[in-house]
C-alpha cells in the first residue's frame, strides 16, 4: 500500500525506489491533481503500477502500488527501498510494504 500527497502537492515530486540497492523507477508525483488517478510505467525487467482505492477530506491519494521484477532478483534477498528526492519540500509519500512473490 502507498499513500502520497496527491490532492495536496505543491509541485511535481520526486521518489526513488531501488531493490538491493539497484535503481528500479522514479516516481513522479504530479502538481495537485483530483480524479482519476494512475501511475506506473514499464521497462523490459520491471514494471510498476499505482492503483488508488481512496481519497481522503484533502484529495491525498491512498491505494495499493504494484510492483514486477525478475525472480532471480530476490533469489538472496530481497531489501526494498523508496527515498525522495532533496526537493525542499513537505510534500510526502509514504510506503506500507508487503512482499507478496508471484511467480508466472
Amino acid at each position: 500500500m502507498i499513500d502520497h500527497s496527491y490532492g495536496t502537492s505543491r509541485a511535481e515530486r520526486h521518489f526513488e525506489g531501488s531493490l538491493n540497492s539497484k535503481q528500479l523507477f522514479t516516481i513522479t508525483t504530479p502538481k495537485r491533481q483530483s480524479g482519476t488517478y494512475k501511475l506506473g510505467k514499464q521497462t523490459d525487467s520491471v514494471s510498476w503500477q499505482f492503483v488508488p482505492d481512496q481519497c481522503d477530506v484533502n484529495g491525498d491519494a491512498f491505494g495499493w502500488f504494484y510492483i514486477k521484477v525478475p525472480t532471480q532478483w530476490l533469489k538472496d534477498s530481497a531489501h526494498f527501498q523508496v527515498l525522495g528526492k532533496e526537493e525542499q519540500s513537505r510534500d510526502w509519500l509514504m510506503v506500507l510494504s508487503m512482499l507478496v512473490p508471484w511467480v508466472l
